[in-house]
């Protein structure tokens, strides 16, 4: 027994004093745009990586971007290139070399797929460690309400199609229910719990409000 309990605290103190492995990545980004700039971060992102930009350099069709991704996971070109395929964005080349990461990215049939809120759909917000995105653009009003007279924590942003911030709010009271108007040309709509992700409440919907 004190063997066993002896294990579990030796591997609680390695999990806990576990540093992040960082990594130096170039992005080469053929035809590259802010969407799909963005779309690149958020799959980052979705595998786990913390990432930091160093530098960013646009010339004509094509986008330079340094960056520093840090996680206790590995960096797998491959599964990166499949989340990418997803958009219809293609990482054609990946070349390492110096401990520094070189990836070549064609991302001229990029489209970002991400949920759609309609006046025959709504939608609902993922729990998890990053924020949800859902595109707006033919709504013009929206509700968002926790299930079960939950509570959360509203951080909001809308941005029209370039990804110019528009308008957002960042409330530090729980709500249960939030009603509002969308500005004039809101596209995209980004949503986050103020205290974390990971503690929002499974089922909270957003639905189009029929005026």
């Amino acid at each position: 027994m004190v063997v066993k309990q002896l294990f579990w605290l030796s591997l609680l103190f390695v999990l806990l004093h576990a540093k992040d492995n960082q990594q130096l990545l170039s992005l080469q980004c053929q035809n590259g745009t802010v969407i799909s700039t963005k779309i690149i971060l958020q799959a980052l992102q979705t595998m786990g990586q913390k990432v930091k930009i160093t530098k960013t350099i646009r010339e004509e069709q094509q986008v330079y971007i340094e960056l520093t991704i840090s996680s206790n996971k590995p960096f797998e070109s491959r599964y990166f290139g499949e989340i990418l395929q997803e958009h219809g964005i293609f990482l054609t080349k990946a070349i390492l070399k110096d401990k520094k990461r070189l990836l070549i990215i064609n991302a001229s049939q990029a489209r970002w797929e991400i949920p759609k809120i309609s006046p025959d759909e709504g939608g609902q917000i993922e729990k998890g460690s990053i924020a949800n995105w859902f595109r707006v653009d033919e709504s013009s009003a929206l509700t968002i309400e926790a299930p079960y007279n939950g509570k959360w924590y509203p951080e909001i942003a809308l941005f029209d199609g370039s990804m110019t911030l528009l308008a957002s709010v960042r409330e530090f009271r729980p709500k249960t229910k939030m009603e509002f108007s969308l500005p004039q040309g809101a596209t995209y709509l980004k949503i986050s719990n103020a205290n974390g992700m990971k503690l929002l409440k499974e089922g909270t919907y957003i639905e189009h409000i029929h005026e």
